[in-house]
């Protein structure tokens, strides 16, 4: 007959509390969605150089569930900077927000083989997964920000 071993013990302070969620964090991170080094003007550039009928990805999240919809481009509007998706509606070039709800969770990605082969692979969505990227510690900027604010300069 084996002894059981002893549970660990409980956290006394708030500080150790703190402590053994980062480590928990830092152990076992959240994994990445495939669209998350995208850049607004890379997603800007595809939707503007796009012809009609051309593939386009909506991401959304609801819930915490990171879902791709697959559709194409049904018509442009370069002058108002607008894009229009087959049964998704319309969507700003620029920022990829949607028309009629600029503050909500859906917005344009660029159609690429990881987000294509992830939608594939999660055809409902999937839950736990992070869409936008950390910040720089010292800057408090995202990745694409600091690339932009150099003239271009990975720094």
């Amino acid at each position: 007959m084996s002894v059981p071993t002893p549970p660990r013990p409980l956290p006394t302070t708030r500080q150790q509390v703190i402590d053994e969620l980062k480590e928990a964090r830092r152990k076992n991170p959240r994994p990445q969605s495939p669209c998350i080094t995208q850049t607004p003007g890379e997603i800007e550039a595809y939707y503007r150089n796009s012809e009609v009928g051309a593939r386009a990805v909506v991401r959304q999240m609801h819930s915490g569930v990171l879902e791709y919809r697959l559709t194409a481009i049904e018509s442009r509007n370069p002058a108002s900077g607008r894009v229009y998706l087959l049964n998704e509606g319309g969507f700003y070039m620029k920022s990829g927000k949607n028309c009629h709800h600029p503050t909500g969770q859906k917005r344009l990605v660029t159609p690429t083989e990881a987000v294509l082969a992830w939608a594939a692979e999660y055809p409902r969505g999937a839950f736990g997964f992070v869409t936008y990227p950390k910040p720089d510690a010292q800057t408090g900027m995202i990745r694409w920000q600091l690339k932009e604010s150099s003239g271009g300069q990975d720094g």
